[in-house]
């Protein structure tokens, strides 16, 4: 997976549980972009957004050195050079289809006063709705890798322009469908308690508990 980490939380953090949440609906995640944006702590959860594409462009990529002449004369006969750095978009390539996801961040007031903030700004909560959003929208990567709206049903616009309500289109049935039979499959239903329960603790600002041998 290629994440492009725009949050502070650390990539040895969510890159698991990007990766198992991949795998849990069968996707596959080895060459797929996942860029996670910081959301913000008043909305509701987090929120998600798939596209079908081949490759993406990232704006922090390698930095391109540009360096203009002012005209400026110095005392000793030289010309003043300014230097202007600009990032340079790099072309990524992926597989199927891109996302990206947001997380919301806990406020440092709310550590301090225990829960009298909403209740978006639990740890636990934010971190278990992370992993359905992502879920869900590698259920829709897993469409745009098995052929996309050219093999597969999806909604097209009616006669006024519009597609159906979000909720009523084929491709988020699939996509729903795909959770509800991977948590069927599995007789574990703690399989990603490791993965959530350290997102969990970093947005709490608490530090995970060693396993004991």
């Amino acid at each position: 997976m290629k994440l492009l980490n725009n949050t502070t939380v650390p990539n040895e953090i969510l890159e698991p549980l990007l990766t198992l949440a991949g795998r849990s609906v069968g996707a596959r995640t080895s060459k797929v972009v996942v860029q996670v944006n910081r959301g913000d702590a008043w909305s509701n959860g987090c929120r998600g957004m798939a596209y079908e594409c081949c490759w993406v462009r990232w704006q922090g990529g390698n930095k391109r050195r540009r360096y203009v002449n002012t005209s400026v004369r110095q005392p000793d006969g030289s010309s003043k050079y300014v230097t202007i750095v600009k990032n340079k978009p790099n072309r990524i390539s992926t597989d199927g289809g891109a996302f990206k996801i947001s997380l919301p961040v806990i406020p440092a007031s709310c550590h301090k006063d225990g829960r009298t903030g909403p209740m978006c700004y639990n740890g636990l909560r934010i971190a278990e709705n992370f992993m359905y959003v992502a879920r869900h929208e590698w259920g829709h990567i897993r469409d745009y890798q098995d052929g996309g709206r050219y093999r597969l049903a999806w909604s097209r616009p009616k006669a006024g322009g519009r597609r159906a309500i979000h909720d009523r289109r084929p491709e988020e049935w699939r996509a729903e469908n795909y959770i509800y039979d991977s948590d069927l499959r599995r007789k574990n239903k703690n399989w990603a308690y490791e993965e959530i329960m350290a997102l969990a603790l970093y947005l709490e600002g608490l530090k995970p508990v060693k396993k004991l041998d």
